[in-house]
């Protein structure tokens, strides 16, 4: 033992020694530090906001240039799908010419060609029969277009009979010239009698493109359904009719796409954005945007990031310089100090275990080694000399079987998901005589140099468990006292008090048969008498029932059920199982009065119409369960009864207690009430009296 003493030492006085003297030079210097270090770390928060803003900046000078390009696509597609429908409505409108009511050709041909020369774009007029057969063509001089038939939007309007948009395809007579096919139906009384065909120069389309209003090195095309080019800006260095260039392909193909990278027909990277005309069969108008035009102010932006990432690295690295050196400067203080705490707390962590009298213990399941203090090993009566090669196995042998298999656990499942416990077991001394001991203890993760383990401290508790044993053995025969008093005083009042009233209705009889009195007079008398002699027969069975010495547990809870049900009205439903032999006297007089107890309640704050009893005897264990469908009762608030039903609740609890049995209560508001009572049964039970 440490001396007692050791408590009242003045630690701040014997830490004070360690501390060293002010330093007036030192304090000049540090305060100069100190203004370093302020300013140092007001520059660093601007210099990285400037170049996040910069950053920023340069993210949205790029979103604004992507918006610019999807509202230009957006603004061609509908200048296109006008011009284009305003082509198709002038072409419908010759479609519905009289003359070809009554397949005058003749006549079609002049008005024709009156419209086609009011319109330069239109090339060519085509007219023709369903099955592809020329019936007239009125080409200019310059253009010869191939026969209709050969588009695919001549047989797209042979199968809707809609107006459809052809692609591009090549005149006959000039090889560099291309034109645009619009084909529309001519439908006379349901049929279809023609397919009109315009053969259009793609000039307003190139025209629409061009006036747009995007910047000069940005590339705009327009392609047909099948990928040709129907116009494009001066950008752009593909010819009209020529396929377009693959990442043009591949932005037309997924034209939900917001933007796609790719490389035009002249190397240029662009990020291209795309949509599809409505009504065209395909058609697309696509931008593709410089990404050197996109990505040089990110550069820049990033360039100045990077740079003034790079001066707050170098600011960052002398700041922590500094604040390292001053750190430097005082651990050295602080670890004198701590190493004096350290050195005081372990001092009072031990007298206070020594005088707690409780042993240390140790064990690093990692390795499999245990470690134990002296008064620990005295405990456990193990050996004072500690081996190299004890593990947890070689402790728990101390352990007397039954405890051993539960302790283990515990121990194992302590150092597998951590958290504290705290388990009671025994140990068998040399002389013979059992030992409790009680063991707390926690799983600690360990660090660098120590393993993780499993820690804490054993306590002497026999001296507990001997007061508990005996407080619950004078609990037990203060109760075994108070039946045997209710059975004498029963066995009184039967046989004296009984014997009595008996004797006063035959005196009562006789004066009936003999006296002067009338015999309603008389009759009342006996009433009045049967009446005293029913109750004193109640009170002795309400003090102890000779139903439940005489016939056991079951016919003595019918009768009890019996009897309330005539007094209450409850209807009262007693089922039981298993119960061939007597139980002990004590174990019995439990079960009864809990029934007895809990069908008081029942009256009392139920308000139930009907009850059940279950009683079970069976696997060495006695289950009884008592139900009503009264208004129940919130059983963790407390509500729905007043204090006398938890009494009764308590008294309940307490008669468990002595013979080892449990409660558990299930209600609700409304729903009734259940009770599940479980009680052990001993070896050995009373057979049942003849």
């Amino acid at each position: 033992m440490m001396p007692l003493g050791i408590g009242n030492l003045n630690w701040g006085a014997m830490t004070a020694r360690w501390r060293p003297a002010p330093d007036p030079s030192r304090r000049a210097t540090g305060a100069g530090r100190t203004w370093l270090l302020l300013i140092t770390a007001a520059v660093l928060p601007l210099l990285l906001l400037g170049g996040w803003a910069g950053s920023l900046s340069a993210e949205r000078t790029r979103a604004n240039t992507r918006a610019l390009a999807r509202d230009t696509v957006e603004l061609v597609a509908q200048r296109l799908t006008a011009e284009l429908t305003a082509q198709l409505d002038l072409a419908q409108a010759l479609a519905a010419s009289t003359a070809l009511d009554g397949g005058n050709l003749d006549a079609f041909r002049i008005e024709a060609n009156r419209i086609e020369a009011l319109h330069p774009l239109w090339q060519a007029i085509m007219l023709s029969t369903p099955a592809g057969a020329e019936q007239m063509n009125l080409p200019q001089a310059s253009a010869h277009p191939p026969s209709p038939s050969a588009d695919p939007s001549f047989w797209s309007v042979l199968q809707t009979r809609l107006p459809a948009v052809g692609g591009i395809g090549p005149a006959s007579t000039a090889p560099d010239a291309r034109l645009v096919t619009l084909q529309v139906p001519v439908i006379r009384n349901g049929a279809l009698r023609y397919v009109l065909t315009v053969a259009m120069a793609p000039d307003a389309i190139d025209g629409i493109l061009n006036h747009a209003g995007a910047p000069n090195n940005w590339i705009g095309v327009v392609v047909d359904a099948s990928g040709h080019i129907l116009a494009r800006t001066s950008a752009e260095g593909e010819p009209l009719g020529h396929l377009a260039s693959p990442s043009l392909m591949a932005a037309i193909a997924h034209p939900q796409a917001d933007f796609r990278i790719g490389d035009t027909m002249e190397g240029v990277q662009v990020e291209t954005v795309a949509r599809i005309l409505p009504g065209t069969g395909g058609w697309t108008v696509a931008f593709g945007i410089p990404a050197r035009m996109l990505r040089e102010p990110v550069r820049r932006a990033l360039a100045l990031l990077t740079a003034a990432c790079l001066v707050s690295l170098a600011l960052s690295a002398a700041l922590a310089a500094l604040v390292t050196r001053d750190m430097s400067q005082r651990r050295e203080d602080e670890r004198r100090r701590a190493g004096l705490a350290l050195l005081a707390s372990e001092e009072r962590r031990l007298m206070a275990v020594e005088a707690a009298e409780l042993g240390t213990w140790r064990w690093d399941f990692g390795v499999d080694r245990f470690d134990g203090s002296a008064r620990c090993r005295a405990m456990l009566e193990l050996p004072p000399a500690a081996g190299v090669d004890e593990g947890w196995n070689w402790a728990a042998q101390a352990v007397l079987a039954g405890d051993r298999a539960a302790l283990d656990e515990t121990m194992r499942r302590c150092a597998r998901h951590g958290g504290g416990f705290c388990a009671d077991f025994r140990v068998m001394r040399r002389n013979g005589a059992a030992r409790w001991v009680r063991a707390t203890g926690r799983r600690l993760a360990g660090g660098d140099d120590q393993p993780p383990s499993v820690q804490g401290v054993i306590d002497d508790i026999t001296a507990r468990r001997q007061a508990e044993h005996d407080r619950l053995d004078l609990l037990r025969r203060l109760a075994q006292a108070q039946e045997d008093e209710r059975r004498r005083i029963s066995r009184d009042l039967h046989d004296q008090v009984g014997q009595t009233v008996t004797g006063l209705s035959l005196c009562l009889k006789a004066l009936e048969r003999d006296g002067d009195l009338s015999p309603g007079r008389m009759q009342s008398l006996q009433a009045m008498v049967v009446s005293i002699s029913r109750d004193i027969h109640q009170a002795a069975a309400a003090l102890r029932p000779s139903v439940l010495d005489d016939l056991g547990l079951v016919r003595a809870v019918q009768a009890l059920a019996t009897n309330i049900a005539e007094v209450s009205g409850l209807r009262i439903d007693v089922q039981a199982t298993g119960f061939e032999s007597r139980l002990s006297s004590e174990l019995e007089t439990v079960i009864y009065r809990l029934v007895q107890e809990a069908l008081t309640n029942i009256l009392k704050h139920a308000h139930a119409h009907a009850v059940r009893i279950l009683l079970n005897h069976a696997a060495g264990r006695v289950r009884v369960i008592v139900e009503d469908d009264g208004v129940g009762f919130d059983v963790d608030g407390r509500t729905g009864g007043n204090d006398a039903s938890h009494l009764g609740l308590s008294s309940m609890r307490e008669r468990l207690a002595l013979v080892g049995g449990t409660m558990t209560i299930e209600s609700s508001q409304g729903a009734g009430t259940t009770l599940f009572i479980l009680l052990p049964v001993a070896a050995k039970t009373r057979e049942t009296r003849s």
